[in-house]
């Protein structure tokens, strides 16, 4: 089955005993599958309709239909809303697929609206940090649109004061007050865009007793993951979430280099699940490089001269031991490149600071930095996110999203 065009069934609702459960499906033939299913006549559900129907085993149910462009996803798309018994919920699914459709993968449904034009990928990355957070604190989009119109009034002041050459503006009308506004407007999307930024994994790699498992505990300030000189301790590797400079990194510790049974297969699990967006920390007591294929699956590799309390050779020296490197270590981390949007907010700021240098010695120069900021905001209005990023922000979202 194709996996972008076959019909796919989630449970919409938490598990559990409720009044009402909602079943989702979606793609082309959704309204035919459940016609079929509760015996009603081809078409009833065709269009924006809804209609009561009875499904053996599940007992009256709401069908609501959506025809393809005007549903969440984009796609011709159909709601069962049942009672919310979960062996009836259960039942109502099962026949389902039984008829056809497939279980939908986690963030399915928002990935078909993506591809849809129906949202657009900042909003899922939103969305992503809302779940994993537990809060929202407005679109994106707002701030945008605020900093694009401060930047535009500010740009509007100051060639009105330039072409008339006017010394009495005052408070609004004043270029300086206008372009220190959007100066602010500016830093207030840079902290938006940077709190929106999806956790960085970062992969503790190297041969075995590289000293990757003490580096973890000196990193996370506490034991969390197991040290012993002997192989094979770290097969399930610890992972812990750490703050740096505001920045989130999820900390991965994984089975060395150089095992052989199970240490091999944990270690070839681990690497089957880095991504082109993660962080690979390479330890080496000798200066030893990475695999080639930790350079080619890993986003960025980080490499590190661990256990260097021991030893005299050149390079990034880390000791989880003396403390040597750990600062030096934190800072690389934190040069992993922010995202596009993060990106943009920051050359505007840049620009808006830099004309407020020139704004009473050189207003032309200010006005063609702002000019520039402006362009700048009406592109990011239409800002787009790189696939990998959307699409690790799909992988948070719940199955019936």
């Amino acid at each position: 089955m194709n996996p972008s065009t076959d019909i796919i069934a989630a449970v919409a609702t938490p598990p559990g005993l409720s009044a009402l459960a909602v079943v989702r499906l979606s793609g082309q033939g959704s309204s035919a599958l459940v016609e079929g299913l509760c015996g009603a006549a081809t078409g009833r559900l065709s269009g924006m309709r809804r209609l009561l129907v009875e499904i053996p085993g599940v007992g009256d149910t709401v069908a609501l239909g959506w025809p393809e462009g005007k549903s969440y996803t984009g796609e011709e798309m159909v709601e069962l809303i049942c009672h919310g018994i979960p062996e009836r919920v259960s039942c109502l699914y099962g026949a389902l697929l039984g008829a056809g459709a497939r279980s939908a993968m986690p963030g399915e449904f928002t990935a078909r609206a993506w591809r849809n034009g129906r949202i657009s990928g900042q909003e899922i990355i939103e969305l992503a940090a809302a779940t994993e957070t537990g809060s929202h604190s407005g679109r994106l989009s707002e701030t945008v649109i605020e900093l694009h119109d401060r930047v535009s009034q500010a740009l509007e002041t100051l060639e009105g004061s330039i072409e008339f050459q006017d010394d009495s503006c005052t408070g609004a009308s004043n270029p300086a007050e206008a372009l220190k506004g959007a100066a602010e407007a500016a830093r207030a999307l840079v902290s938006r865009t940077h709190s929106l930024q999806r956790v960085m994994r970062v992969y503790l790699m190297g041969r075995v007793n590289a000293g990757k498992s003490t580096l973890m505990n000196s990193l996370c300030g506490g034991e969390v993951a197991l040290v012993d000189p002997s192989p094979g301790t770290t097969r399930d590797g610890a992972r812990r979430e750490i703050t740096l400079s505001g920045r989130r990194f999820l900390l991965v510790d994984t089975p060395g280099f150089g095992g052989d049974g199970m240490d091999a297969i944990a270690l070839g699990l681990v690497i089957g699940e880095i991504r082109g967006d993660d962080i690979v920390l390479w330890l080496s007591p000798d200066g030893e490089s990475p695999p080639e294929s930790i350079e080619r699956s890993a986003g960025r590799v980080v490499l590190a001269v661990s256990k260097s309390d021991t030893h005299r050779l050149e390079g990034l020296r880390v000791s989880a031991v003396s403390g040597e490197g750990m600062e030096a270590l934190c800072e690389r981390l934190l040069e992993t490149s922010p995202s596009p949007a993060e990106h943009r907010a920051l050359e505007i700021m840049t620009l808006l600071e830099n004309a407020y240098r020139f704004i009473e010695t050189e207003p032309a120069i200010a006005a063609a930095l702002i000019r520039e900021a402006e362009d700048k905001a009406v592109e990011m209005t239409g800002l787009r996110h790189d696939i990998t990023a959307v699409e690790r922000a799909l992988s948070v979202l719940c199955v019936g999203k």
